[in-house]
């Protein structure tokens, strides 16, 4: 008895197989595909400010991308995915465009170079970056500037921006969240271009 009904559940089973829908492809985004070379130049540089190792949230630090619920919840998405440490990512984009902002001035990584050469520092915490049910990107967080040797501070500030998408999508959340992060980089640069520590 056993043996007759062996064939109908190996049909079954392949039936059942057949019907299961595929896992979906797990996409994975980079904060910016445009900063990898670092306008090269011949001039004189007066001084160096180092970007330390940006700090984020706990949900940050994962490899899923964001979203805020209606009801305040944060889902984290299973199948679109950092491709990199976001605070890496930060840092980097954040090198990027000060380096263009501050012709004058040469910006450093901590990920690539030794505070000793620094004249001044910048220390960034992000506290939010997401998008939203409601179609926004979000960046928070808390800024400042300060000396290297003597933690003196010289300007910091809490921020938040926010800007809705144009349409909806992770890879447009990931576009707006750039762009948001490019209005930090100027915010930071009009501060540092009238710091007399630079």
């Amino acid at each position: 008895m056993k043996l007759t009904y062996l064939p109908t559940l190996v049909i079954v089973a392949i039936i059942a197989g057949c019907t299961t829908p595929p896992a979906p492809e797990i996409q994975y985004y980079l904060l910016s595909s445009d900063d990898a070379a670092l306008p090269v130049t011949a001039r004189t540089q007066k001084s160096v400010l180092g970007i330390a190792p940006v700090t984020v949230a706990d949900y940050i630090n994962t490899d899923g991308l964001a979203l805020l619920s209606n009801q305040n919840q944060l889902r984290i998405a299973r199948h679109h995915r950092w491709a990199e440490k976001p605070e890496h990512a930060i840092a980097r984009t954040l090198q990027t465009d000060l380096t263009t902002l501050l012709p004058d001035v040469r910006v450093d990584n901590a990920q690539e170079s030794h505070s000793q050469q620094w004249n001044t520092r910048l220390r960034l915490h992000i506290d939010q970056l997401h998008g939203t049910e409601a179609g926004e990107a979000i960046i928070s967080g808390f800024w400042r500037l300060d000396h290297p040797e003597t933690d003196n501070v010289i300007a910091s500030q809490r921020f938040l921006l926010r800007q809705p998408l144009e349409k909806p999508g992770y890879g447009e959340m990931v576009k707006t969240l750039r762009a948001l992060l490019h209005q930090l980089s100027n915010q930071l640069a009009s501060q540092l271009s009238t710091s007399p520590a630079l």
